[in-house]
């Protein structure tokens, strides 16, 4: 997507989406495969430089609450489901909580006159975040995986205007006529069964590879014959095949750090997007929820139930060691901070614990100002937030741990034999371990932290795990709180004088 500058807009110079509206009239949401970005939004051909960071922003936004709800689950099963699902004490409708998501961020047309507006803040800022999310190979898995899920919801959404859109996108799937179908031999026609009622579609045999090893599709002279229902499954393996390719041909594009990352306007913005975190806040403790805040009196209790591995074994190498490196103390003492530690409690703390090596004067000048100053008491007077998953896994800052060093994501920066060794320390089962393993083997180093969460809190489906060292603390401890209230109350209707002995196991 190019850019030319002008005083106060930015001006695509790009092709029109041919995909028309005729759908829009019954679907709410817009459908694209984005091999280009509209020209113009309602006969305007520039978008204010506040216009383009909000579209952005929006998109984040959904990506983020897509990936929340979703967690493993590598499709939209969890979103498109419509009966009600408890998670903790709060109950809710995924679909419905889904449109409302697209509804809050101006990407649903559920308002008659604005499907045009909404298909193109859909495309423009699906190629912003495209060009931010191509510039580092870390992240891109997690942005390509949210975009294929919200494009199977969508596609979900509209499985009775599919047709409509193959023709539109041009894709060249060919419809069977009647004749065509009869002409099949009886074992084809027998594969079909009951899809021979509906369309069947003739494509080009590369494109349904993926269906051919699931033994959905049967092929001839160089053609796949798809059934309407393996559609979808077509339309999104070309999907993330595009948008993979699209990113791995913008990284290091000059056409990109010329018209876009060195633009004054825009180039910084879109460089910091794909480290944005927009989950949670947790600069104050356990972000607002009513859970049993951190103290010195549960801290060890909580560290080995509720700490996720990278800051249990900082915590661990703190306590034997009475040392950390400097990046480790960081991302340790903001995590505590985020899990209800108060400034006098960690200087307590610390002040403890590196006693055997550093003694209290050395403390007071080299570590005291630090701790204040993460509790916005120094400095610029602000706090400063716990670092989520995405900046531990960058190696950017903090960076990634050298010799000595301890901070960091253990699913990335470990090697697989010290990983398998620390989870088995841990607890973790054997089948966990080979799940784990398989998914840091593929890069999702966050789905590998949430399937060892399934593994220490057996019931659990990992949701709002994965995203931030303190969500995984905040709902291991609702785990374990609401398991001591379980047992509390079967102990009480056993007639019991107390809870029974909790097992963590």
């Amino acid at each position: 997507m190019n850019f030319t500058r002008t005083n106060n807009s930015l001006t695509r110079e790009v092709e029109v989406q041919k995909f028309g509206a005729a759908v829009y009239g019954r679907i709410f949401h817009p459908l694209s495969l984005y091999n280009s970005a509209p020209k113009e939004i309602e006969g305007e051909e520039t978008i204010s430089i506040s216009d383009f960071q909000q579209y952005a922003v929006d998109r984040l936004l959904v990506l983020y609450g897509i990936d929340q709800r979703c967690g493993l689950d590598q499709g939209v099963n969890k979103i498109i489901e419509m009966e009600e699902v408890t998670a903790g004490t709060k109950t809710m409708k995924h679909k419905r909580d889904m449109d409302q998501l697209l509804k809050q961020h101006g990407l649903s047309a559920d308002i008659p006159g604005t499907e045009r507006r909404v298909a193109a803040k859909d495309a423009i800022s699906h190629f912003i975040l495209r060009l931010a999310y191509s510039q580092n190979k870390d992240k891109q898995e997690w942005f390509v995986r949210n975009e294929c899920r919200l494009m199977l919801y969508r596609l979900t959404e509209a499985k009775n205007e599919i047709p409509e859109f193959i023709q539109a996108a041009g894709l060249k799937y060919q419809i069977l006529t009647d004749q065509e179908k009869a002409s099949l031999t009886d074992r084809q026609k027998s594969f079909l069964g009951e899809n021979l009622k509906r369309n069947v579609y003739k494509v080009n045999f590369e494109e349904a590879v993926s269906l051919l090893a699931r033994r959905r599709v049967f092929c001839q002279k160089g053609f796949a014959y798809v059934s309407s229902d393996d559609l979808s499954s077509l339309i999104m393996s070309k999907f993330r095949q595009n948008l993979t390719d699209s990113l791995y041909a913008a990284h290091g594009s000059t056409a990109a750090e010329q018209y876009v990352f060195s633009d004054p306007r825009i180039g910084g913005f879109v460089k910091m997007l794909s480290n944005v975190y927009m989950g949670p806040d947790f600069s104050s403790a356990a972000s607002g929820e009513e859970i049993e805040r951190l103290t010195l009196q549960n801290i060890e209790t909580h560290a080995t139930r509720s700490f996720p591995p990278c800051m249990r074994r900082q915590w661990a190498h703190l306590k034997t060691e009475h040392h950390l490196k400097h990046w480790g103390r960081l991302q340790l003492r903001l995590f505590l901070k985020g899990c209800g530690l108060t400034l006098d409690e960690q200087l307590g703390l610390w002040k403890t614990l590196m006693a055997p090596k550093v003694d209290a004067d050395k403390f007071e000048k080299e570590h005291s100002y630090n701790l204040r100053h993460v509790y916005g008491k120094e400095g610029k007077r602000s706090e400063r937030p716990p670092y989520p998953c995405q900046k531990i896994i960058s190696g950017s800052s903090p960076p990634a741990p050298g010799p000595g060093e301890c901070h960091g994501c253990p699913m990335k920066h470990f090697d697989q034999q010290p990983l398998t060794q620390m989870l088995k320390e841990y607890g973790t089962p054997d089948s966990s371990i080979t799940q784990i393993m398989d998914l840091k083997k593929g890069h999702h180093y966050q789905l590998a932290c949430v399937e060892y969460f399934k593994a220490q809190h057996p019931g659990h489906e990992g949701d709002g795990v994965g995203n931030h060292p303190n969500a995984f603390y905040k709902e291991s401890v609702k785990y374990w709180d609401a398991k001591t209230k379980k047992q509390t109350g079967a102990a009480a209707a056993a007639g019991g004088a107390g809870p029974a002995p909790m097992d963590t196991n």
